[in-house]
């Protein structure tokens, strides 16, 4: 798929495998898949980005993983939203979790494993996820809203 290889390229001569992220024309991409509602097709281009991702750590030296790490980042968190506007409840609060593992004081993460808690009717595992978030990010005006 185009989308994915024209907005990604690797380090010199290819072999390096350290991602420059394209992350404008990616992110422009994959909002635009997003408004027609395909978020399933969003999904599918995030996790081959994630698979990217993986692969280019297997062959990128260690000072080059850290470059990689935003990029895994913010495919899980967008794949987490895509989760969300589908309300795959529980597919949403697993992709949250995995941005935490990363990350684990991502307040984007937290309010949307938040949202998931709250389409699963789990009220007191959403408080305590906004609480948190709120803790980290006391100014936040979404988290303000949904406490």
């Amino acid at each position: 798929m185009g989308i994915l290889f024209s907005s990604l390229r690797t380090g010199t001569g290819g072999r390096s495998g350290v991602l420059r992220s394209g992350s404008v024309a990616l992110g422009a991409e994959l909002k635009q898949i997003i408004r027609t509602n395909s978020q399933q097709m969003a999904i599918k281009t995030y996790g081959k980005v994630l698979r990217y991702v993986d692969s280019s750590k297997a062959v990128t030296e260690k000072a080059g993983r850290p470059r990689l790490q935003p990029i895994a980042l913010s495919c899980v968190l967008n794949i987490g939203a895509c989760k969300l506007k589908m309300s795959n409840w529980q597919g949403a609060i697993d992709s949250c979790l995995e941005a935490l593992e990363m990350d684990p004081s991502n307040t984007k993460a937290l309010y949307r494993k938040a949202q998931g808690w709250l389409g699963l009717k789990e009220y007191d595992q959403a408080l305590a996820d906004l609480k948190n978030a709120q803790e980290i990010a006391p100014g936040d005006k979404a988290i303000q809203a949904e406490l």
